[in-house]
Formats: C-alpha cells, sequence, structure tokens
C-alpha cells in the first residue's frame, strides 16, 4: 500500500514540476518585471499546494487511512452486532409463536380434557341420580308395602275383635254345658299330645 502511495507523490511530482516548466517560461522570456510576476504567484500557488497535497498524503494519509480503517472496523461491529440482535429477535418471536402455538394447542387440550370430564361427570350424576331414584322407588315401595301389610293386619285384628266380639255375644246363648265340656276334653287332648 505505501508502495502504491509513494508512485502516485511521484507521479505528483513529476507532473508539478513539468507544470512548473511550462509556466515558468513565458516568465523569463518576457522584459518587464511586472509581466512575470502573475505568472510566478501562479506557479507557487500550485507548487505551495501540491506541496500541501504531499505532506498530506505523505504524513497526513497513513493516520487518515488508519482512522478511517477504524471507523469501518466499528461500523462493522456496529453492523454485527445489530445483526446479532436482530438474529436474536427473530430468535425470541419464533420462540413466543412457537410458545403461542402450543399453548394454543395445550388450551384446546385442555377444553377438550375439561369436556370430556364434565361429560363424565354429567354420566356420573345421571347414574348416581338413577341408583337413587331407584332406591327412593324400592323404599318408596317398602314403606307401602308396611304400610299396605300394616292395613291389612290393622284390618284382620279388627275383624277379628269383632269376631271375637260377636262371638262372645252370640256364642254364650248358642253354647250348651255339654259343648262347654267337648271343648274342654279336646283341649285337655291337644295339649296332652303337644308334651
Amino acid at each position: 500500500m505505501n508502495s502504491i502511495l509513494s508512485r502516485k507523490v511521484q507521479w505528483c511530482l513529476l507532473v508539478a514540476g513539468i507544470f512548473v516548466f511550462c509556466a515558468a517560461d513565458p516568465a523569463w522570456a518576457g522584459e518587464s518585471p511586472a509581466q512575470w510576476r502573475p505568472t510566478y504567484d501562479l506557479v507557487m500557488r500550485w507548487i505551495n499546494f501540491f506541496i500541501l497535497v504531499f505532506l498530506l498524503v505523505r504524513y497526513g494519509g497513513p493516520p487518515l487511512v488508519a482512522f478511517l480503517k477504524g471507523q469501518q472496523t466499528d461500523i462493522q461491529k456496529r453492523i454485527d452486532q445489530v445483526r446479532q440482535e436482530k438474529d436474536a429477535m427473530l430468535v425470541n418471536v419464533q420462540q413466543a409463536r412457537e410458545a403461542l402455538q402450543a399453548s394454543a394447542t395445550r388450551l384446546d387440550g385442555i377444553k377438550a380434557k375439561i369436556i370430556e370430564m364434565g361429560e363424565h361427570k354429567k354420566q356420573e350424576i345421571i347414574e348416581e341420580s338413577k341408583v337413587q331414584s331407584r332406591l327412593m322407588l324400592e323404599s318408596a315401595r317398602h314403606r307401602i308395602d308396611y304400610q299396605i301389610h300394616r292395613a291389612h293386619e290393622k284390618l284382620r285384628i279388627e275383624l277379628l275383635d269383632m269376631a271375637v266380639a260377636l262371638a262372645l255375644e252370640k256364642l254364650p246363648e248358642e253354647i250348651t254345658p255339654e259343648d262347654d265340656r267337648k271343648l274342654i276334653d279336646k283341649y285337655l287332648v291337644t295339649t296332652a299330645a303337644l308334651k
């Protein structure tokens, strides 16, 4: 790089020298000192310009190039950092999308499970209510049967009481001492047979 820079400087000096030589020729040919002064000033301005360019290229070039390379490196680092941040953000966005999709899938699964559990609970409640209604019907049937049985017993007892009362009323008139004797004998025979 320095060899290319020094070649440029050499070419610039060569061009400046040729220009000075060509520009100075009319000044040497002039007879009056007033005619050569503007040409001399112009040539000196060009020489000063080329000297300034040479000094800037020679001494200011490497620091300027180093500064520009440093700026380029800093800008490249910033670009790389921004790219990394962008890639990280894209990864985060993708992860967020995947998490959202997973949570939507999980939510659908939870909804389905809740519906399934609700249906299962509903069936359990229906079965339990059927069992309870059957038990209640059986209990009611048993109570009705018991009430009917009690009513039969009560009716039978009342009929028996009425029959006994009626018999007590009519039997003394109908039973003779001889019938009484037969009943006592029959009773004694029955009790003797039981012993």
